[in-house]
């Protein structure tokens, strides 16, 4: 367990995919917008995607966003809590963000409080080009971030 003060601890926003599969690189694309903000007690990392390593990161982390682009499924953004999924396998090229966490877990017995900023996107083609709707989406999941922040700051006051 991370021997850190839980306001010292960073805000972790991971933004994931592929910059190669058009609309794919919009977790990386959010993840380059908040690291812009310079706020001090948030770190934003954009990864091709999730690998163990993050696992260190993670375990030192106040709190989690973890940003993907979401392909046919429902319209809209979706931030939503997750939790870490039991820990019985490795976490492959496909992990998903409750498989890190539960990997966290099982070797830190510790993980941070997380949720899951899905992107709805459509251009998933080779190319380097995010689309007008991608990037539309990209920026109301910023909103939800700031929001999603402002909240957890708020609550490491009061605790």
């Amino acid at each position: 367990m991370s021997a850190l003060l839980p306001n010292s601890r960073p805000i972790l926003v991971i933004g994931y995919g592929s910059s190669l599969r058009c609309d794919d690189a919009i977790g990386l694309w959010v993840a380059a917008q908040v690291e812009a903000w310079h706020a001090p007690d948030v770190v934003a990392m954009a990864v091709p995607q999730l690998l163990p390593e993050l696992a260190a990161a993670l375990a030192e982390a106040r709190a989690a966003i973890f940003v993907d682009a979401a392909a046919g499924g429902p319209a809209g953004v979706r931030l939503s809590q997750i939790a870490p999924a039991e820990h019985g396998q490795a976490l492959g090229h496909t992990g998903s963000p409750a498989e890190l966490l539960g990997l966290t877990h099982y070797v830190y017995q510790d993980h941070p409080a997380s949720w899951c900023l899905s992107i709805p996107v459509t251009e998933l083609g080779f190319g380097q080009q995010l689309s007008a709707a991608a990037l539309a989406a990209g920026a109301v999941g910023l909103n939800q971030i700031r929001g999603l922040i402002a909240r957890i700051r708020e609550e490491s006051c009061t605790s």
